[in-house]
């Protein structure tokens, strides 16, 4: 009874001192990057996040039903306002901002809900490292054993070597000094979950061989689900998770029933994620961006009419994208199309945002060391078991080496996820510095690997090594979008716009021609045509009600190819068909066809009309002159 008196009090006492120092680390984390300013500037700039929070507590996903409430980024489909950035935020958010405005009736401070994930992050790990301490401790003193010491230390002092790399990584830092608008937020966030995935596969595959820990195993799998809620892309951190998870279970007898089970807690969250998607943008797939309103042409045509870059040779693309990774050639602001932004750009059209710095050499060097380790290791360990090696013999060597989890099953992790990352943007239509930031995580398991690997042998070297390369990464690192800016409540609240407004209610007409007045019309409605001159964009957006054939008169400037197919129509996400076309005194007079889909000629709908020349994506005006717009009717089409 003594005994376990002690042992509730030292547990006691752990969890007070991880939870007093995961607390002070996040402050002093938001404190220094300037997330959060005291007395009082505790919120963020955007918006969408908060009006997201409060669109759920009054039980819709809609942001607005109007389309005079529709924003920057935001898209207007099925009837109501929608944002791009993902539920899992606001779901997050929702659960400080309900019990805070129920008790008290004011907005919890969103920026504290970010520090609150982080110190979850810290907490975990710092908890995890004082009681590997413990239990190392009574280990030692009860069984003695140099051996099984040796074992004990080696694995403690890698866990500790990739808690700090990950919870301290300097490319989690540089993500948190940028100017953390919504953008950079939710890649923020899942840095953190990822993080928080691979330290509890560590800790679920740290258990003894023939336990497996399913409330543990069964909560990871939840959490390797929700990724997606927050950024798409986390599916493929989720995803190896799931993998290794699975390939490690080591019970024969109940794998099959185990591994069910695990599977139907990854797929909760992942239902939900392609119900709200079908929900709110019209398919299980569709996450807003090829339908969010904005006024850069090239990035929209890229997105919804046709993805040039998929022409590029695979080993352009490969090099483009290490190039974009580890070495970017200069912040190129505005010039989205320009050349020379990173090493190796392929010569193919692409939107290109880098306005800030991403990775460089010195990581890329160091995660290649963590694998080639990972590899030799494994070969070896090939070699003394005749020929046979598996992932569970992997991890039943994590159990009795004096080599963990983090120079084994957790390079394989990161490998995986990076794996899929590079397969997925080597070929997006549109690429910018803060997407390279969700390779972080699984770079810095694999930075991690390699001085867990280092610290066994030079230890004070590889410690002052992690340190200068951190200072170097945070020193070297550039930016032209400004440093975070937080808020007060009531300038937070002024953002959102809760002040009551009068109701707008736009007419929407059939017909658009020149010299419409466009602050009569929607937001971004006419983006893209000066309706003084008639020319216009790449892309030019509008609204119609209830639209049937579209019909365009355009002027051919003279000398310009005659080329109808570059005139393209979209509503929601269908490609309307050419009804037919004709010229005269060099007016092209052309038809689309209604959209299949009857939802689509409901209510209003944006359509989006592209002039787009696919070899000039880059040019900014199209050349063609826009006469018109008309929404017809069938009856008044001719047979």
């Amino acid at each position: 009874m003594a005994n376990d008196r002690v042992s509730k009090e030292g547990r006691f006492g752990q969890w007070l001192f991880a939870a007093l120092g995961s607390a002070l680390l996040a402050v002093a984390l938001g404190t220094a990057t300037g997330l959060i300013e005291f007395p009082g500037k505790l919120f963020s700039q955007s918006s969408a996040p908060a009006k997201q929070v409060e669109a759920l507590l009054h039980g819709r996903l809609t942001l607005g039903e109007s389309v005079a409430s529709v924003e920057y980024d935001m898209v207007w489909e099925r009837g109501g306002v929608q944002q791009v950035w993902g539920l899992g935020v606001p779901l997050w958010r929702l659960a400080f901002e309900f019990p805070s405005r129920t008790f008290f009736g004011v907005r919890f401070p969103d920026r504290l809900c970010f520090l609150t994930a982080y110190a979850i992050v810290a907490f975990y790990a710092l908890n995890w490292i004082l009681k590997l301490i413990r239990e190392s401790a009574g280990a030692s003193s009860t069984h003695g054993g140099a051996a099984l010491k040796r074992a004990d230390e080696g694995k403690l002092m890698e866990d500790i070597v990739a808690v700090v790399v990950l919870v301290l990584s300097p490319f989690f830092m540089n993500l948190l000094r940028m100017r953390f608008l919504v953008y950079e937020e939710v890649i923020a966030y899942g840095y953190l979950i990822s993080v928080l995935q691979v330290l509890g596969l560590s800790q679920v595959l740290a258990r003894e061989y023939h336990r497996l820990p399913m409330l543990q195993a069964s909560t990871l799998a939840f959490l390797a689900g929700c990724g997606p809620l927050i950024r798409p892309t986390l599916i493929f951190y989720g995803g190896a998770t799931m993998l290794v998870l699975l390939l490690c279970l080591n019970s024969k007898r109940f794998e099959a029933r185990r591994s069910v089970l695990l599977l139907l807690w990854f797929s909760v969250p992942m239902a939900l994620l392609l119900m709200t998607n079908y929900s709110r943008f019209g398919s299980p797939l569709e996450f807003g961006h090829s339908l969010n309103l904005q006024t850069m042409s090239g990035s929209m045509y890229l997105t919804r009419f046709e993805n040039t870059f998929q022409q590029a040779p695979f080993l352009d693309a490969a090099l483009e994208l290490i190039g974009s990774l580890f070495s970017v050639s200069r912040l190129n602001g505005t010039d989205y199309f320009g050349r020379d932004i990173v090493r190796w750009q392929a010569g193919w059209q692409r939107w290109r945002e880098f306005n800030f710095s991403t990775f460089d050499w010195t990581a890329a060097i160091l995660a290649l060391f963590g694998v080639g380790f990972a590899v030799l290791r494994t070969v070896k360990r090939f070699m003394q078991a005749g020929g046979s090696v598996s992932l569970r013999s992997a991890r039943l060597q994590i159990a009795t080496s004096r080599h963990g989890f983090w120079t084994s099953l957790g390079v394989v992790w990161a490998v995986i996820a990076l794996f899929g990352l590079g397969s997925f943007y080597a070929y997006v239509p549109v690429n910018s510095a803060r997407y390279m930031y969700d390779f972080a995580a699984g770079l810095s398991a694999l930075i991690a690997a390699a001085f867990c690997f280092a610290i066994h042998r030079f230890r004070f070297p590889a410690i002052v090594t992690f340190l200068i390369w951190s200072s170097y990464e945070i020193i070297r690192f550039e930016m032209a979008g400004g440093h975070p800016r937080a808020l007060t409540r009531e300038e937070a609240i002024e953002a959102l716009g809760t002040k009551k407004q009068g109701a707008i209610v736009h007419e929407l007409p059939d017909t658009f021609t020149l010299g419409i007045k466009s602050e009569s019309l929607p937001p971004f409605c006419l983006v893209g045509w000066d309706q003084n001159t008639g020319d216009c964009r790449g892309i030019v957006i509008t609204y119609f009600e209830v639209p049937q054939f579209i019909r365009l008169r355009v002027k051919v400037p003279a000398g310009m190819p005659f080329r109808p197919d570059h005139i393209r129509c979209r509503i929601g996400l269908e490609e309307l068909h050419q009804n037919g076309h004709s010229l005269e005194d060099g007016v092209l007079t052309l038809t689309f066809r209604p959209a299949r889909r009857d939802r689509l000629r409901e209510g209003v709908q944006v359509s989006f009309l592209s002039f787009m020349d696919p070899d000039r994506i880059g040019d900014g005006k199209s050349g063609w002159q826009l006469l018109s717009i008309e929404n017809l009717k069938p009856e008044q089409i001719d047979p």
